[in-house]
């Protein structure tokens, strides 16, 4: 016997609907997901700006003591992203990027080997092209002590585009001390200043 089986064939893919809605989701995850993801980069790039800044102004103390010598710090920034810091055993050192060979170039002898001892912001290499910096007292340089480590106090600030602040303070006695404003520019993570 014969028997006539109408089969229906499986029906694969998506209706429109469904295509729709996933578009939907996909633009509210894009809506949302991609400011918040630049916020958490400025953010991140702000964090790393300042600890660096952190790290040297401890090296700088710290190889001054070891080097038992007075060591100086310069840091050239006009509330720009382009900035720079130098470490140099004679003050008033010059920060540039090409300068490394100049007698007044910022570099510290190590081990009888002269290495140059600079950080540079510039506008072409940007490390951290959100972040601007600051100083008090304008210009800035640092002379730190090789006897008791102390320091010439003051204050460098980091600000992101967004508007987010973090400061390292350093003391008269050579502590370094990283903060971040109260308000609406507090960067969370560290201790209100």
């Amino acid at each position: 016997m014969y028997t006539n089986r109408l089969t229906v064939p499986l029906q694969r893919g998506f209706s429109l609907v469904e295509v729709m809605i996933a578009i939907m989701v996909l633009a509210l995850i894009i809506n949302f997901g991609v400011p918040a993801m630049n916020s958490f980069l400025e953010r991140n790039r702000l964090k790393s700006a300042a600890e660096e800044i952190y790290s040297q102004l401890q090296y700088a103390r710290s190889e001054s003591i070891k080097q038992n010598r007075a060591l100086y710090m310069k840091f050239s920034a006009d509330g720009t992203t382009g900035w720079s810091l130098g470490i140099s055993a004679a003050s008033g050192c010059t920060i540039t990027e090409t300068d490394a060979n100049n007698a007044n170039a910022c570099r510290i002898d190590v081990g009888g080997t002269w290495v140059r001892k600079v950080f540079i912001n510039s506008t072409t290499g940007q490390s951290y092209p959100d972040v601007s910096m600051s100083v008090n007292p304008d210009p800035y340089e640092i002379s730190f002590d090789q006897v008791r480590g102390t320091a010439t106090a003051g204050e460098v600030t980091l600000t992101s585009n967004s508007g987010w602040v973090i400061k390292n303070t350093l003391s008269a006695l050579g502590h370094v001390k990283l903060c971040s404003p109260t308000g609406a520019n507090n960067v969370v993570g560290y201790p209100s200043c």
